[in-house]
């Protein structure tokens, strides 16, 4: 409980001797002197004290009774008391508001440091997904180049392999035609020419023989060609599949771009209202910092003021025992 000080003023005419009846005349009571009489100052924690120092001054208890202004400024003096009490009862309610107020800004604070932290490893995770699916896709460009490259080489030999089967047509037609006209002379100069026909068959049996490997030839060309279109088929097919899995890739990469501009705008305006609570968070410490050293400021000068009205009070204390000494002997 903080003290409440207390004048008490006590005249006695004894202390100075008896006074001049013009002097008593001309000075109104109002306007005596300090040497007219005593100046009390006390500091009380209570009532009780401020008995004791009564007492302790031998002041009459029938006086203080019957004192016309004792019970009021007794009534007045208790009022004060409560008044200073629910004073210091509603600063220390104003601290500890302060101090939870403090510990809600720190907390937000640390919480918004951490989801700051959080959106920036999130960005930095998008970003390291964007750059693998870059790689991916100039992989998948690149292997598609070479797809082409060798679907036109394919291209190239199968054009090559149909020019010798259209040779090797030409060449069985030819031999056809010349067979057809030798057996057309042999029927006609058969008679006159048997030895002929005896070389011409052996001829016949030659070029059978020719054109059976020739024959040969051409079935093991049609067989290349066929596994050639098979294999140019199957290329086709591949080159279909890759052609499909670079459009889905394609898809995948404008999807996630797609998501890496949304979530910057996300980034954005969460670091826009991160950034306007931090600000009102701001000024927010900054009034109850401001409120914290006013009544910080506030204490100390009650602080000093009870140290000096501390001090009066033993010089008074003092001066009222040697005024004691002088009164009672």
């Amino acid at each position: 409980m903080e003290s409440v000080g207390v004048k008490v003023w006590w005249f006695d005419r004894s202390i100075d001797g008896p006074m001049d009846r013009r002097k008593r005349r001309s000075r109104p009571s109002s306007h005596r002197r300090p040497s007219d009489g005593i100046k009390l100052e006390a500091h009380c924690e209570d009532l009780l004290a401020l008995v004791r120092i009564l007492v302790g001054l031998r002041i009459d208890r029938a006086i203080m009774a019957d004192s016309s202004g004792f019970q009021e400024r007794l009534q007045e003096l208790t009022d004060t008391l409560q008044h200073r009490k629910h004073l210091l009862e509603a600063e220390k309610q104003m601290q500890s508001i302060r101090q939870l107020a403090l510990q809600e800004a720190n907390a937000k604070l640390d919480q918004i440091q951490r989801l700051t932290h959080d959106m920036k490893n999130k960005a930095e995770d998008m970003s390291s997904t964007i750059g693998r699916l870059e790689t991916q896709r100039g992989a998948v460009h690149a292997r598609l180049d070479d797809i082409l490259h060798e679907t036109r080489l394919l291209a190239e030999q199968i054009i090559d392999l149909e020019q010798q089967k259209d040779s090797a047509s030409q060449f069985y037609e030819k031999n056809k035609e010349e067979m057809q006209t030798h057996q057309r002379r042999s029927q006609e100069h058969r008679s006159e020419l048997e030895l002929e026909i005896n070389k011409l068959e052996k001829q016949m049996e030659e070029l059978q023989r020719s054109s059976s490997e020739r024959k040969r030839q051409i079935s093991e060309i049609d067989a290349a060609i066929e596994a050639e279109e098979e294999k140019r088929q199957k290329m086709m097919s591949t080159k279909e599949e890759v052609i499909h899995e670079i459009a889905s890739n394609s898809k995948k990469v404008e999807k996630a771009e797609a998501a890496l501009e949304h979530a910057k705008g996300d980034i954005k305006r969460i670091e826009i209202q991160l950034t306007a609570d931090v600000r009102a968070r701001t000024e927010q410490v900054t009034f109850l910092r401001r409120e914290n050293e006013y009544w910080e400021d506030q204490v100390f000068q009650r602080m000093r003021k009870r140290t000096q009205l501390q001090r009066d009070l033993e010089i008074l204390e003092n001066r009222v025992a040697e005024k004691s000494k002088v009164l009672y002997g």
